[in-house]
């Protein structure tokens, strides 16, 4: 009887092992997948970063209204975008998209000197991706900046700016994580651990 017992519990404790194995996986390839989808929303803020900047380097000059229409389409094209916007070397906004925030107020020739995407404007070639930051005037929400200053000829144009609507990126980014753990069942460990 007690060799019984003895090979009872090594199978019971392989079987655990085994649960144990395959939760860790499971979770490998949940982290892996949640990485994959966020590093392309990320890619995708980055491209249309560039792409605005380059906008603003080649349309230079020219008026606001239609840099307000580009800002649009660009936004338009990723609902992962909050806002998006053109500040001058002033750290003023030139080009916003939405024109207003939700107060009707106008984010048009708003100072962004203080905001954290002006704390590192010249970071010449190159993209700035701020911290987790309170948005201030054109949104209430947490986001996350990515800056692509422009230069023309040497000289410092300004900034080209989208905000990451962080709630719609996680939505997308964990779309069908809630369904699939939802119906799963509770592993060994988890069972043990709610004793």
């Amino acid at each position: 009887v007690g060799s019984d017992m003895c090979i009872r519990d090594r199978f019971q404790y392989t079987a655990v092992e085994r649960e144990f194995a395959e939760d860790d996986r499971t979770r490998a390839e949940i982290s892996l997948l949640v990485s994959e989808r966020l590093e392309a929303k990320v890619d995708n803020a980055v491209s249309l970063v560039t792409a605005a900047a380059e906008i603003l380097k080649s349309e230079e000059g020219v008026p606001t209204e239609k840099l307000n229409q580009i800002l649009e389409e660009l936004r338009k094209a990723s609902p992962d975008i909050l806002n998006m916007h053109f500040d001058n070397p002033s750290a003023v906004s030139m080009a916003f998209s939405p024109q207003k925030n939700k107060h009707g107020e106008s984010n048009i020739g708003v100072s962004h000197k203080e905001r954290s995407h002006w704390q590192n404007p010249h970071v010449l070639d190159g993209l700035s991706v701020s911290s987790l930051v309170q948005a201030v005037g054109a949104s209430d929400r947490k986001i996350v900046n990515i800056t692509k200053p422009v230069y023309s000829n040497g000289r410092f144009v300004g900034l080209a700016v989208a905000a990451l609507d962080l709630e719609q990126i996680a939505a997308q980014v964990l779309k069908g994580f809630a369904t699939c753990l939802l119906y799963t069942s509770p592993s060994p460990r988890d069972a043990h651990e709610s004793r």
